[in-house]
């Protein structure tokens, strides 16, 4: 008997040759995935959607996601990028070795039955592994990468409140679809498709493209490139196939599986898979040969009716200076048609038909050439499919915009603790701008407020101990010791009925999230507002994902100060400042002194009544109901509120105190920014800078001063500068007043 020791090693030797089954090289998936990102292929722009959904202001390329490798004393840390890690993703989903067993699909058999099967092993269909459970996949094969384990990852990614969690998830999220891809592009590989399991030597089209990619092979390095650039000649239609659902097995239910098997090719129809929509795999099965599988195992292509002998002229594999005639066998029927399927002959060999001795066959193979004309035709669909998951996995968008009234959130009063008080409500408009038509039929609705504080030194227990005031200038004096806080997260559940269709197309809906146990502190800085939808997206009567995730983004102004101060108290003439002038007293004297001046001896002291303010999205005419009043603002007093807004909001004012054009004007970007931005592909923190008037630091300001007579006339006045004002001259501020 053979001993333990020989079985193990038998078995072990077995393992490793028989699990050899690698669809490209893990270089040309890596190349494939960097190509769909960099050429937005499919009209995907990954890039865009980084910096606009999911608010990654350097997009794809921004290296912000923290990654630790342990070896034994060694901790070895650094950042990626969405786009390296799909990159990364699309190699690593052939690690461990033997996970790639579950990279096969047969278009022809069952899907339960159609994975690996070679020598006693077996694996998944592809599609079954793409789309298990999720942490069904183990990380004994490599770790949980289905597509319900990168729906998991992005919602976490979105909705927790731990940054380096988030983070965690972020990054597993682009490592999982990056494996998807893979997946698609595996189906464009001849063995992968034919139950070939290339076990020794590997496939010769796989090793044909390693060795052109690598330049092992003079004046072919260019080629793999080529390849990538005729996808762009190539369109996969993103409208998927609408099929009975009663054919999708029920764990197989996501819409990718139909981009490797529609179930439309039964083996004797080839003619199909030329459609536009057909399963990557069922075009690849019926029309390419594999080195194990020529003209054995599948009907197609068929010896007999899908080619026909031709010579072609080449260069002599002996002589790359001269050319020789070879016979070949070119696709000319039964489904796509004009390149060469495979030789009739290299070697001059003969294979014998064992039950029929006198039949003899001369033998077919797949050369360099047959392998660049298959390379043609596979490389541009497996760029093009894979590029359209890409696409489908975050298809789901949402537009998140400032109400009509101008305001996601409004206070008209510092509280106690600005550092963790602030705004407790907070309302936006929302729509469904999923560019395939699917609808959000019903879910889990989330607002997440990101944001951080300054701060000299965070503590992470409590970050907001050590928080600065973002309102001052003092603040941005000594920028050597400028700090922030990492993000800061509030999720908030929308309390609104979501069994049915909130988030729709068309005419946006008007959310309001309740946030008076967590609110925005008024110190917070580099605001922004995320909307996540968890739950069906398609439409009735078709297939309708269960668990899709899609999200809007909005990078909102900062608490923005808004002062208003009746100044009539004080009064430039002659080069001069007068004060308190609301005193009558004072008021006399300056009279007296100027008793011929009809500017002066007409001058009066007035209140500020009933001044109404109202809050518009740029360019959008103010409602005639203003957003709030305030009653009376006395002289030499002021009034501020705070508000959330969109940068380039709009202010309107009108006082009949003040019968001025310039009630009319409204003032422009009234939003405060402070906090990350891009600049020429370079981040940098845009802070605000204060004006100092009469002891009030102001962000927007409006001191309304009723202008001496004769300067309305056109006469000449002398104008004092601000910055003589006595020191003791402060405004002082007022109370609440009312908001309709």
């Amino acid at each position: 008997m053979m001993s333990r020791n020989k079985l193990v090693v038998c078995f072990f030797v077995f393992i490793v040759f028989g699990m050899e089954c690698w669809g490209y090289e893990k270089t040309e998936h890596a190349m494939m995935n960097d190509w769909i990102l960099e050429h937005s292929v499919s009209g995907f722009d990954f890039d865009q959607y980084t910096r606009q959904s999911l608010g990654i202001d350097g997009g794809m390329n921004e290296r912000t996601l923290r990654y630790t490798y342990l070896f034994d004393w060694l901790t070895i840390t650094g950042y990626r990028s969405p786009l390296e890690l799909i990159v990364r993703g699309g190699m690593e989903e052939d690690e461990p070795f033997w996970r790639c067993r579950h990279h096969f699909h047969d278009p022809l058999q069952p899907w339960d039955q159609a994975g690996y099967r070679y020598s006693g092993i077996s694996g998944e269909s592809s599609i079954l592994w793409a789309q298990l459970g999720a942490g069904e996949q183990s990380s004994w094969n490599g770790g949980n990468y289905s597509w319900h384990d990168a729906r998991d990852y992005f919602y976490h990614a979105l909705t927790g409140t731990d940054h380096h969690q988030r983070n965690k998830d972020l990054y597993s999220t682009f490592l999982a679809v990056g494996r998807l891809m893979h997946l698609i592009q595996d189906s464009s590989c001849p063995e992968h498709v034919r139950n070939d399991s290339h076990a020794i030597g590997g496939s010769v089209y796989e090793v044909l493209l390693m060795e052109y990619h690598s330049g092992r092979i003079e004046g072919k390095e260019m080629f793999f490139h080529g390849l990538l650039q005729n996808s762009q000649n190539y369109t996969y239609p993103f409208s998927l196939p609408a099929l009975d659902l009663g054919t999708l097995p029920p764990d197989a239910r996501i819409s990718i599986a139909r981009m490797v098997d529609t179930d439309w090719y039964t083996g004797g129809n080839p003619d199909v898979t030329v459609s536009p929509l057909i399963g990557l795999a069922e075009y690849t099965n019926a029309n390419f040969l594999s080195q194990g599988r020529i003209f054995s195992g599948y009907d197609y292509p068929n010896q007999d009716s899908s080619v026909t002998r031709e010579l072609y002229v080449i260069t002599d594999p002996r002589d790359s200076n001269s050319t020789i005639e070879r016979e070949y066998l070119t696709k000319t029927g039964d489904g796509d048609t004009g390149y060469r399927l495979c030789t009739t002959s290299i070697t001059g060999e003969y294979r014998l038909d064992m039950l029929d001795p006198v039949k003899i066959y001369r033998v077919s193979a797949l050369d360099d050439n047959v392998l660049e004309d298959y390379a043609g035709r596979l490389v541009p669909r497996a760029v093009t499919y894979s590029a359209q998951l890409l696409k489908h996995f975050f298809r789901g968008t949402i537009e998140v915009s400032l109400p009509d009234d101008g305001v996601y959130a409004f206070r008209d009063s510092e509280p106690a603790d600005p550092r963790t008080q602030g705004f407790n409500r907070v309302r936006l408009l929302v729509r469904n701008t999923a560019d395939t038509g699917e609808l959000m039929l019903g879910g889990d609705i989330d607002l997440v407020v990101q944001y951080r504080f300054l701060t000299d030194s965070e503590d992470p227990a409590d970050p907001a101990a050590c928080a600065r005031d973002p309102l001052t200038n003092e603040s941005y004096a000594d920028l050597s010791h400028f700090h922030f806080s990492n993000p800061l997260y509030i999720v908030k559940s929308y309390p609104g009925n979501t069994s049915c269709e909130v988030i729709k197309p068309g005419e946006a809906t008007l959310l309001e999230f309740d946030l008076s146990d967590e609110e925005i502190p008024l110190w917070a800085v580099d605001v922004r507002f995320f909307v996540v939808y968890k739950g069906r997206l398609g439409n009735e009567g078709e297939y309708v994902e269960e668990d899709a995730v899609c999200v809007g983004y909005k990078d909102v102004s900062e608490p923005t100060p808004i002062i208003f101060a009746n100044s009539d108290d004080i009064f430039c003439y002659d080069e001069r400042w007068w004060y308190d002038l609301d005193n009558d007293d004072n008021l006399q004297a300056l009279r007296s002194m100027y008793d011929t001046d009809h500017c002066i001896q007409s001058m009066s002291v007035l209140d500020i009544l009933d001044l109404e303010i109202t809050f518009t999205p740029k360019g959008v005419e103010p409602s005639a109901t203003p957003f709030y009043t305030v009653s009376k603002i006395e002289p030499g007093k002021y009034k501020r509120w705070y508000l959330i807004t969109d940068y380039n909001a709009e202010l309107h004012h009108f006082s009949p105190s003040y019968d001025s054009s310039e009630d009319s004007i409204p003032e422009v970007d009234i939003g405060m920014s402070n906090g990350w931005s891009y600049k020429e592909e370079r981040p940098v923190w845009k802070y605000p800078v204060f004006t100092e008037y009469r002891g009030v630091e102001f962000w927007v300001e409006k001191v309304l001063v009723l202008p001496c007579p004769s300067c309305e006339g056109g006469d000449d006045c002398t104008e004092c500068s601000v910055d003589t004002i006595d020191e003791d001259q402060y405004l002082v501020p007022i109370g609440a007043s009312s908001i309709p």
